[in-house]
């Protein structure tokens, strides 16, 4: 899951994934385990196009958002850390050129794996079968607890 992007960051070519990775404070790759609860950097990138944003992970769902558009749905955790699950997404503001713009369906498609603080996940969406989402989460943050 690494398609070539370029994002201003560094010299030539950077990927999503390299972003995620080897940012300031990430965390190690070592071991794979369950994912926590908490607040995830998100990046989606389609081709050379990339949305960034923030989601809230938390028992089986997301909830998130870009500039754009909002998404919310579930997952499942699987033998061999691996997951599966939807998004379904809509538009709240009238920004061009997001990633998701000329998509026909608005619900996604996600089969990735866990690691150490972070969701590698492909996904399509629901009626194409020509085009994949590259899609990252990583954790930025634990949630606040009830007063």
């Amino acid at each position: 899951m690494t398609s070539p992007c370029r994002l201003g960051v560094g010299a030539g070519p950077t990927t999503v994934r390299d972003i995620i990775l080897n940012g300031r404070n990430c965390p190690s790759m070592k071991g794979a385990h369950t994912m926590d609860s908490g607040i995830f950097q998100a990046l989606f990138q389609s081709g050379e196009h990339i949305e960034c944003g923030i989601a809230i992970i938390s028992g089986g769902t997301i909830h998130g958002g870009f500039a754009s558009f909002y998404y919310r749905g579930t997952y499942k955790e699987h033998e061999g850390h691996t997951i599966s699950g939807t998004l379904e997404f809509r538009k709240y503001a009238q920004l061009p050129n997001s990633i998701f713009d000329k998509r026909q369906g608005s619900r996604l498609v996600l089969n990735g794996t866990v690691h150490e603080q972070v969701f590698e996940l492909l996904g399509q969406m629901q009626g194409e079968h020509d085009s994949t989402i590259e899609i990252h989460f990583k954790k930025v943050s634990d949630l606040v607890g009830p007063a």
